[in-house]
């Protein structure tokens, strides 16, 4: 089927360039191409829009700059032309991203500080899929300015629920994550530089603690799903998780 439609495709550009034939063999030629497309989806789907969003956030302390670039490109990540967009301190920032012909690419996702342009950080090889949403964050191991700069690439996973918050907590450095709903005590390990499982705090100022520290949901809207970045102890950021 797929070398019958190029031969129909040869034949029009044949046309086209000869200038001999006339308007309705060229409309002939265009009707059949659009009847074979109808009885193979496969054909037409090459050329539909495939599309993924990603959250950019920044708690690196820094002004940053945040590059794409697609795994066929011959250009360097961080070429100014695949610079995305730039984020301050505890800034999100979305943006969407298009291609087409397969349902999936590669990306490489890079960080570079904004002022200095000596710090960088990146993630090769990325697999995104069509309707994808991910994070793209960027953070200090540690939380500590002079600490390394990092970068990590995590998919969406809005999970609300009515009358109650649902949290994943990201965390810069190893903690422990407490939830004490009704007195039924939850302990996890956030591991640094992963997030945790979706977690349902009812109470929005006495039922989340990050080690010690009690954390305070409260200016946060209930029956939402949100991302918690904390640098082990202290909430440095809370971003909706959306659809």
């Amino acid at each position: 089927m797929f070398r019958y439609v190029l031969s129909i495709c040869l034949s029009f550009s044949l046309i086209g360039c000869g200038g001999s034939s006339s308007d309705d063999a060229i409309e002939a030629v265009i009707e059949e191409v659009q009847a074979v497309a109808e009885i193979d989806p496969n054909i037409a789907d090459l050329n539909r829009t495939r599309s993924a969003n990603v959250q950019f956030v920044n708690t690196s302390l820094d002004s940053m700059d945040y590059f794409v670039n697609s795994s066929t490109s011959t250009s360097l990540l961080f070429d100014p032309n695949n610079r995305a967009l730039t984020n301050n301190n505890n800034e999100i920032t979305s943006k969407s991203f298009e291609w087409t012909k397969t349902d999936s690419i590669r990306a490489s996702l890079g960080i570079q500080d904004t002022n200095s342009q000596t710090q960088q950080a990146e993630l090769k090889s990325i697999p995104i899929e069509d309707t994808d949403k991910w994070w793209a964050i960027a953070w200090r191991d540690g939380g500590e300015r002079q600490d390394d700069l990092m970068l990590t690439a995590l998919k969406r996973q809005p999970s609300a629920m009515n009358s109650v918050y649902r949290v994943r907590v990201f965390s810069q450095s190893d903690t422990q994550v407490i939830n004490t709903n009704l007195n039924d005590l939850q302990t996890i390990v956030a591991t640094k530089g992963t997030i945790t499982r979706h977690l349902t705090i009812q109470s929005c100022n006495s039922d989340l603690f990050f080690g010690a520290q009690s954390v305070d949901l409260c200016n946060l809207d209930i029956s939402k799903s949100y991302l918690l970045i904390t640098d082990g102890s202290n909430l440095l950021l809370a971003a909706e998780e959306k659809q």
